[in-house]
């Protein structure tokens, strides 16, 4: 029983930190990729033509959308990592 409660208190704790680390990047790299993305002169046809007319040349937009993007991802690459890091950890740990 101790057991169980000791999972069951891991796991709020995990999805506790999952959820403060969602709504982290939505406020700040997701709304970053968002707002470039929806720059006022920047339509969707724009950016198309971005991609086949010019092949994503350095034009600042395409600049700014992929270092939002870089950022974006690095902290999921980051948060995941560092879970699969602590996961093997305590599995190493409750094997020995």
């Amino acid at each position: 029983m101790r057991l169980v409660s000791r999972l069951e208190n891991k796991l709020d704790i995990t999805i506790e930190r999952t959820l403060e680390f969602l709504e982290d990047v939505f406020k700040n790299e997701y709304a970053e990729v968002l707002r470039i993305w929806t720059l006022p002169s920047m339509t969707e046809e724009v950016w198309k033509n971005y991609k086949t007319i010019f092949d994503n040349q350095d034009f600042d937009e395409i600049k700014l959308l992929k270092k939002a993007r870089r950022a974006l991802k690095g902290r999921y690459v980051a948060f995941f990592n560092t879970k699969t890091r602590e996961t093997r950890s305590e599995d190493t740990a409750s094997n020995c």
